[in-house]
């Protein structure tokens, strides 16, 4: 049996997330060496927004159609395959269900870990040998195959039938028991690579691995806005900021702020000022329960404080029930020093490794704050910025653009060489900055 790599992949339009084909088994060939294939490469990014639900959404199903057989006239059910996550049980499966040329049901699962399914490629390949009455299973995930199992026994009962992979479903009439009409599947939530198939017998799963290798590496894309606009926030109460490109894994965020004047209104206030998120426009997928990064000022006539949040998901679900903030990570500073100095704020995820560097600055005296956390948190996201500026922060223009420039140029020019340290080819970053100042010789004591 020879190896020959003559199948091709290729990625599904976002706009149309679904290949659907049809199969005629008495069109067919029934030779010796002859086979027909269905498979694809999915990677779970349900963040991304990398490819656009049709009627069912993530939000309305929490298993995803990958692919499915109906009868052509009937549109009869008649085999399916899907992924099935359940928050409450903390469970996440593969699910194969089909009905066999003998009338029998037929019914695989695999067990997924919570912490390996994210970001992850899987592959299925479906293997139909007419002439030998024989179908082979092949399930690969990134480069390791998991399983590789021939049956005795041929699916698809039907004979004239409409084949999708991809894309959602809405059950009209199904054969499979514990499928019932009305059942729902959403459109799987990230990327998906169908693979075109040859009739040829070969290593399948080798074949597999090797074509996709190259297609399935995250391309990293420097975001052509890199350095926020100077702004004046005298009338301004909110900015927001998105990125034109995804990150992978990892993301910096820089910048320095200044409170300018404090009006204190009673005994303790807390206010928000920074956020960054996904750019998705749920609320649900915006909640703090996803949200990276999140600064906010407590402020007291006792002691002032920082707040910064992240979040660590412990299952990787986006649509369960953030009512008692399962993800979150609260992280509070008490500031010793003056709370109106110029302060850095500097933030960095790389894989899962997370560092938080608050500085304050007083002339050559630095005030430091900073922690280490590692988190698990979803990737290929396109992110959003909000800044927010309450009533009790004034601020005014800036006077000396130029001063402003340079400072961020050294500031950017720091944080590229130290992503680029990390990671030479793979890393992908964005860099967002927000400086703001009135006062020459603060900037040039820092």
């Amino acid at each position: 049996m020879k190896s020959a790599y003559t199948d091709y992949i290729y990625v599904l339009n976002p706009e149309e997330p679904f290949l659907l084909e049809e199969f005629s088994i008495l069109e067919e060939k029934n030779e010796e060496g002859i086979v027909y294939r269905w498979s694809a490469w999915f990677q779970y990014l349900p963040l991304s927004s990398s490819t656009k639900a049709q009627s069912i959404g993530i939000l309305d199903s929490n298993c995803y159609h990958l692919f499915s057989s109906v009868d052509q006239k009937s549109k009869s059910l008649n085999f399916l395959h899907y992924d099935c996550q359940n928050p409450i049980e903390m469970k996440i499966q593969k699910i194969i269900k089909f009905i066999g040329n003998d009338g029998l049901q037929y019914s695989f699962e695999m067990n997924i870990n919570n912490f390996e399914y994210e970001n992850q490629w899987y592959y299925f390949d479906f293997i139909y040998f007419l002439y030998n009455k024989k179908f082979q299973i092949i399930f690969i995930k990134n480069e390791q195959i998991i399983q590789d199992k021939i049956l005795n026994i041929l699916p698809f009962e039907d004979i004239n039938l409409l084949q999708k992979i991809g894309g959602d479903l809405i059950v009209e009439d199904s054969k499979i028991i514990n499928i019932r009409k009305g059942d729902k599947f959403a459109s799987f939530p990230g990327k998906i690579m169908p693979t075109y198939n040859d009739n040829n017998i070969k290593n399948f799963a080798l074949a597999a691995i090797t074509l996709s290798r190259s297609r399935k590496a995250c391309k990293c894309q420097s975001n052509p806005v890199k350095t926020l606009m100077d702004s004046d926030f005298y009338e301004l109460k909110t900015l927001i900021y998105t990125s034109k490109f995804s990150n992978c894994n990892s993301f910096i965020f820089s910048g320095w702020f200044k409170i300018n004047e404090i009006i204190k209104i009673d005994q303790e206030m807390t206010f928000q000022f920074i956020k960054l998120s996904s750019n998705m426009q749920n609320n649900q997928l915006q909640n703090q329960n996803l949200s990276p990064l999140q600064l906010f000022y407590k402020l007291s006539q006792d002691i002032n404080k920082v707040v910064i949040t992240t979040y660590s998901y412990t299952f990787p679900s986006v649509t369960q029930d953030f009512t008692n903030d399962p993800f979150l990570i609260i992280k509070e500073f008490n500031i010793n020093n003056n709370i109106s100095l110029w302060h850095l704020l500097y933030v960095r995820l790389i894989e899962d490794n997370l560092n938080i560097i608050l500085k304050f600055y007083e002339k050559q005296q630095v005030y430091e704050y900073n922690t280490q956390l590692v988190v698990k948190q979803f990737h290929q996201i396109y992110y959003k910025l909000f800044l927010e500026i309450f009533n009790f922060l004034t601020a005014t223009k800036i006077f000396n653009k130029k001063i402003v420039i340079l400072v961020v140029e050294i500031v950017m020019v720091l944080l590229i060489k130290i992503v680029y340290h990390v990671q030479r080819n793979l890393i992908e970053y964005i860099v967002l900055k927000f400086i703001q100042t009135n006062n020459n010789s603060i900037l040039q004591n820092l």
